[in-house]
């Protein structure tokens, strides 16, 4: 049985991503121990269920000895190593924002360095670690001190402020335990560090989220808190010594916490309500994990490279109804189960493949689902009605056990699909079957999502505050219901639509002194649906239009905004405005890279064309590209749009092809000046027939 891993072990702990041994499996020298797992696979997964595939598609390399296997793991690990420190979240650069023009706090300086160095801070506003850090390993050390040291001022805040405290040890005050990629292994140098403080029932929830709240805010080292009490799993948010952090809490039925302290104890569970029991399943799945996968360090490696793929696809977010962290994982060990002999490169084509064709809604399962006896809710379709509505159900294997995808829609499950379909195109050709990875190819299928490019129409959602706090927190409350706009969206048969899961800073209101940033959701015509009814006496050669309403799933949205109880006047209600491909600014996409993506995709259709002609693909010389280049139009107009403004802009793009007998749908939205407490501006999708 693993045991919990609280911070105290990080410095023993591999956790950073070029650490990942390519060593025998044996050797124990991270100090952790690797868990065979002795079970008969086949046993284990029986009550899985397990799409129809063929089990001969997929074979592993290591007869043809191409490359070894320490030297495929070594050419994965460098590669994720190479392109992670060269690519960032735009999520965790929009959380340094505030921090970045704050002086005197600490801010990360992000910038696309390669060779896997590390971001460095600005000397003139860093007065910590941060300003001599330039490696991982360095980086690594930094973030356990600092795990280390948020321990400190809890426990001594607790023993001081709390009278049951008072006598006890530190240990028996509190627990700090990791969850979340960082305890499964895989976490970044970008990455939240996920943790619960597990303390005694004499510590309240009003202790924790009020009184320590405030007594954090007031630390000169802690920026951007956040309570989110109300979400799901109540979480403090907030950066620490540059650090972000997620803390979570739980307080479990003792007077004191003992020193063999076993998180996979379900009497832990013992008389505590829905959210300490949610806040400690973190760590009880996590550590559930490790135990049954067959191999940590594939595990881990194969995780990795799963992880920042769907990153770089845009299709990981739980938030906006992606799918998380916790289910990536899960999806990977299950994978890991089925074929535990499986080489890392491998076990990634299988994952896959795997899922390409998986008959969902047919639920991912590790280990069979336990009722238990302390009467918590688990997961049953048969049983609970709302279970049989999850689309895409992936199962935790801790007790009790529930589903990490519950937020998939129709739209996020098709996207995902795709990209599942996309990759598995990728390596699971003729080609490469069994073969080592090339670099073309995992460029290629670590592509980043051509978003801005893909669409021609899109919603764009401005939110501002008037400060920098009031942002921060309506943002956050506004990501976490942007699904139910998709959902609404959803209704419209006429239209696809896709929500990118990144908001963007937008610089507009600086001058005012306001904060604001924008999310952006594609919109797709679906040019096959019904076409609008004739009228009598309407002359054959006269163009009809048809319409696609956003009006009202627009003003569903804002009334689920408006009835929040904790918004405050400086939040504004968010200006929701249909916008044409060439009306996206310029700090959101630059012209450079959208030409990029438009030169990119017109390559892929050349190659696709010529795959299924038999003419051999060339690729265009760098100075054909770059006369290329000089020769298209000067730019694209990325000015930003007004409010109110008429959205009829069209976008210097190569021209449709001539059998395309439907045009492109316009957007338009009624002239007039923005009142954003008025719910009856219309947004219509018109088209020409």
């Amino acid at each position: 049985m693993t045991t919990p891993m609280d911070i105290s072990s990080l410095s023993a702990m591999d956790v950073s991503m070029n650490d990942v041994r390519v060593d025998d499996e044996n050797d124990s020298s991270n100090g952790v121990q690797h868990a065979q797992t002795t079970q008969d696979i086949s046993s284990t997964t029986s009550n899985t269920t397990t799409p129809h595939t063929d089990s001969n598609h997929l074979t592993s390399h290591s007869s043809n000895g191409v490359r070894s296997f320490n030297a495929e793991t070594t050419f994965l690990q460098n590669y994720l190593v190479n392109k992670t420190y060269t690519h960032y979240s735009p999520s965790i650069a929009n959380k340094y924002k505030h921090i970045a023009s704050s002086p005197g706090r600490d801010h990360l300086a992000f910038s696309n360095n390669g060779g896997g160095t590390l971001p460095t801070t600005n000397p003139s506003t860093t007065t910590n670690e941060y300003a001599s850090i330039s490696t991982l390993p360095e980086l690594q050390a930094y973030r356990q001190k600092v795990l280390r040291n948020l321990e400190t001022v809890i426990i001594n805040y607790l023993k001081e402020n709390v009278t049951q405290l008072q006598s006890y040890s530190r240990d028996e005050c509190c627990k700090m335990l990791t969850f979340g990629s960082c305890r499964l292994g895989v976490d970044s140098w970008n990455s939240d560090i996920d943790l619960v403080a597990v303390v005694p029932r004499c510590v309240t929830r009003e202790i924790f989220f009020e009184k320590l709240r405030h007594h954090l805010k007031e630390n000169s080292h802690v920026a951007c808190m956040n309570a989110v009490t109300d979400a799901y799993v109540p979480v403090l948010k907030f950066i620490f010594h540059g650090v972000p952090i997620d803390l979570l809490y739980a307080a479990i039925n003792v007077d004191k916490i003992v020193d063999d302290f076993d998180i996979l104890d379900e009497e832990l569970l013992y008389n505590v309500d829905e959210a300490t029991q949610r806040a400690l399943n973190g760590p009880r799945v996590a550590d559930q994990i490790l135990t049954l996968v067959p191999s940590e360090e594939k595990f881990r490696l194969t995780l990795q490279c799963v992880k920042f793929w769907a990153k770089r696809r845009g299709i990981y977010s739980n938030s906006f109804g992606y799918l998380g962290g916790i289910a990536w994982a899960l999806l990977v060990a299950n994978t890991c189960r089925l074929y535990p002999n499986d080489a890392p490169n491998v076990l990634l084509q299988r994952f896959f493949h795997i899922y390409r064709y998986w008959k969902w809604p047919s639920p991912v399962i590790l280990k069979d689902i336990e009722d238990g006896v302390l009467g918590f809710r688990v997961w049953n379709p048969k049983k609970f009605p709302s279970d049989r509505v999850h689309l895409m159900p992936i199962i935790t294997p801790a007790y009790p056990s529930m589903n990490s995808s519950f937020n998939v829609s129709r739209t996020t499950m098709r996207l995902i699909i795709e990209e599942f379909v996309r990759a598995d195109s990728i390596l699971n050709n003729s080609q490469t079957v069994g073969q080592p990875f090339t670099t073309e190819e995992l460029d290629e299928l670590f592509e980043e999502n051509n978003f801005f490019i893909r669409y021609k129409d899109y919603l764009q959602l401005e939110v501002t505050a008037n400060t920098h706090d009031e942002h921060r927190v309506w943002e956050a409350f506004i990501e976490s219901r942007l699904r139910f706009l998709v959902y609404s969206l959803e209704q419209v048969d006429t239209i696809l639509v896709h929500p990118f899961p990144h908001s963007f800073p937008n610089p507009v209101y600086q001058e005012e002194g306001k904060t604001s940033s924008l999310f952006y959701i594609g919109l797709k015509y679906l040019k096959s649906t019904v076409q609008p009814p004739s009228h009598p006496g309407e002359p054959p050669e006269q163009k009809r239009k048809y319409r696609v309403d956003l009006t009202p799933a627009a003003q569903m949205f804002e009334y689920k905004l408006r009835e929040w109880d904790k918004k405050t006047p400086g939040m504004l209600v968010p200006i929701i405005s249909p916008v044409k491909r060439s009306q996206i600014p310029e700090f959101v996409c630059s012209t450079e890279k959208r030409r990029f993506f438009m030169r990119q995709r017109s390559m892929q259709r050349k190659r696709k064309l010529d795959e299924r002609t038999g003419a051999p693909f060339h690729n265009p010389s760098p100075w054909k590209r770059a006369k290329q280049e000089a020769s298209e139009p000067n730019g694209v107009n990325t000015a930003n749009t007004e409010s109110g403004s008429n959205l009829e802009t069209k976008f210097d793009e190569t021209p449709t092809s001539k059998s395309t007998t439907v045009p492109p749908p316009v957007v338009t939205r009624v002239s007039g000046d923005v009142d954003r407490s008025s719910e009856n501006s219309p947004m219509l999708l018109e088209t020409p027939t």
